[in-house]
């Protein structure tokens, strides 16, 4: 097997984000009243856009629209001060320094291109990407293989020449049916299914060994 791209998740891979983003959709619920278990809320971790308004939608009811319930989130997320930098993973500029000389490395995440913009510059990691791909460009996003494919077909190798680092069930799913090797980082706050990734590491500097041996 011969390399030649790595491919990076960037919510829950590049960054811990996550528990971040969940706790703030569980106080947005209680502020409005209602009830939401993070179990619930857990099953929007690595969604599409599209889902999560959906899902949110559907929990808030009263009849609300996705567009409705987006706004109304969005409006609230105004005044929260947050920075990338202090959810950065451990090693993340130390792998991707290692790696740029002798792989093309890209980002598939399902985040805005806002958002990946902003973990970008505050994280101080932008030039080592050759590509950078929003989900929000796709009809529909993860576990939709596409993202993967034209990420790949963009820098010109073939889908056996990717590895892809996730974390989400969706997210491996969407590189396995893109034919990629896939890695997938451990985190059992949020109960994924990551039977389908090829292997799954504890820490980004096993990860690198790893491709490395590929």
């Amino acid at each position: 097997m011969k390399i030649k791209t790595v491919i990076f998740d960037m919510d829950g891979v590049l960054v811990d984000s996550e528990p971040f983003f969940r706790n703030k959709v569980f106080e947005f619920y209680r502020r409005q009243g209602i009830d939401v278990p993070l179990k619930e809320i857990n099953q929007l971790a690595g969604s599409s856009h599209q889902f999560t308004f959906s899902k949110m939608a559907e929990w808030y009811g009263k009849g609300i629209t996705s567009k409705q319930i987006e706004s109304l989130y969005h409006d609230t997320m105004q005044d929260v001060t947050y920075s990338y930098s202090d959810m950065l993973n451990p090693y993340i500029r130390y792998i991707l320094k290692k790696l740029k000389p002798d792989y093309k490395l890209a980002i598939a995440s399902s985040s805005s291109m806002e958002l990946i913009s902003k973990c970008l510059k505050e994280c101080s990691i932008d030039s080592y990407f050759d590509l950078v791909v929003t989900g929000r460009d796709f009809k529909e996003s993860k576990p939709n293989p596409e993202i993967y494919l034209y990420t790949a077909k963009q820098l010109g190798v073939s889908s056996d020449e990717c590895v892809v680092l996730e974390d989400s069930t969706i997210g491996i799913t969407a590189a396995k049916r893109a034919g990629m090797y896939t890695l997938a980082h451990r985190d059992l706050r949020f109960n994924f299914d990551q039977t389908l990734a090829d292997h799954i590491f504890d820490d980004f500097l096993e990860a690198y060994v790893y491709i490395q041996n590929l």
